[in-house]
């Protein structure tokens, strides 16, 4: 029998197995088949193996006896984690899909661009303090919220200032926020709901998984998560009454639900998950959601893309291959709206032509460093032979 995943050592591959061992006394040598039994194709992986790479393999189990050196063949299993020690956010995860691609490579490109602050992400932070309060601090008035936010955020509104809407759109979000709360969910969870038994901000890191991530609200009987967003939803927008939820979303909640349907998994059997996006713009803002294994596997894909590019791949290649890399060459969806054209592709645009127009000097500098930084970045998350961290 074996444990709730097992850790695996891969020393060689074909078109339709990889073989290695498992980090256990007994049933070490053993094939895994790259079609599971659910017909998913985990083939893409065969670019990232190398010799005595790791991969978590999560509720493995046996399909035949081997009578040659491996003991077991599996191909029933759940997912495939490539070098679960590399830890990847979840959030991270959800930026890669854009709507002009879906690609590890949104992240990486998108760790160049400046951090702007701008009225809306401005808004956003507020609305996350205001949820905190709905929870903690149910009587606090907009006033004094506003001035608790303003003192503790005065630079960022000095260099960005903010619109003549803010406040109003603030005071609709903090008025969603409550009904959602002390309405909404008394009434879809009657028997369930316990507002004063909510984690705030949990974090949570899972090394079967390869992953780690801060939820915004977790009840502790793990019965609600919810995930706030106090942005827009997916076209159309309904005048802003009830929403429709984005892939990015989406993702990062199935991400959350997928944490604890495995890391807790005697707790997710002997109860009932619900998990909810809360779009704090629209009046209806509540927005229950159930799990969707096709996009799970799609955002696990992305997520062992993301350890292979930072864990093997920059370290082997440095950051060169950005010379090559256009807005164009991301935009595989071929996409052509408007949000494209003047804000996605200029963004990209403006980074791609600092490269591609700079001296050969500026580039060695600049590759050079960026190579260093990453190193740098990969010890402080999984340590080396000699230091662990």
């Amino acid at each position: 029998s074996f444990s709730p995943y097992e850790r695996m050592l891969v020393n060689d591959w074909d078109d339709e197995y990889f073989y290695g061992k498992l980090d256990r006394e007994d049933l070490q040598n053993v094939k895994v088949k790259f079609k599971d039994n659910n017909d998913r194709d985990w083939s893409y992986l065969k670019p990232f193996l190398h010799s005595d790479c790791q991969v978590n393999l999560i509720k493995p189990s046996i399909e035949s006896d081997c009578k040659n050196e491996y003991d077991v063949v599996l191909i029933s299993y759940d997912l495939i984690i490539f070098e679960p020690d590399y830890l990847v956010d979840i959030s991270s995860i959800a930026r890669c899909f854009e709507n002009y691609t879906t690609s590890a490579w949104v992240d990486l490109i998108h760790k160049f661009l400046p951090n702007t602050t701008s009225n809306a992400t401005l808004l956003g932070n507020f609305a996350g303090q205001l949820l905190d309060e709905v929870v903690t601090s149910p009587n606090k008035s907009y006033k004094q919220s506003i001035d608790e936010f303003f003192k503790d955020n005065a630079l960022n509104l000095l260099t960005c200032g903010i619109d003549n809407s803010f406040h109003s759109d603030a005071m609709i979000q903090k008025e969603n926020i409550k009904a959602a709360m002390n309405e909404g969910l008394p009434t879809m969870f009657k028997d369930i709901y316990k507002k004063e038994d909510g984690m705030l901000e949990p974090s949570f890191f899972s090394e079967m998984l390869g992953l780690q991530g801060r939820m915004d609200y977790l009840q502790m009987d793990f019965q609600i998560l919810l995930e706030q967003k106090s942005g827009k939803g997916a076209y159309p927008q309904n005048n802003y009454v009830k929403p429709h939820q984005t892939d990015q979303h989406y993702v990062q909640l199935l991400l959350y639900m997928l944490l604890i349907r495995y890391n807790f998994g005697e707790k997710y059997k002997k109860t009932n998950l619900n998990a909810l996006l809360l779009y704090s713009k629209y009046k209806e803002s509540l927005l229950s959601l159930n799990f969707a294994p096709e996009l799970v596997f799609k955002a696990i894909e992305v997520r062992n893309q993301m350890a292979w590019l930072n864990v093997w791949f920059l370290q082997e290649n440095g950051f060169s291959f950005l010379e090559n890399l256009s807005a164009e060459a991301l935009n595989k969806n071929n996409v052509d709206n408007a949000l494209w054209i003047k804000y996605q592709k200029k963004e990209l645009d403006t980074f791609f032509n600092a490269i591609h127009n700079a001296r050969e000097i500026e580039k060695k500098y600049f590759f050079r460093f960026t190579a260093f930084v990453s190193r740098e970045h990969l010890l402080s998350k999984i340590g080396n032979k000699t230091k662990d961290n």
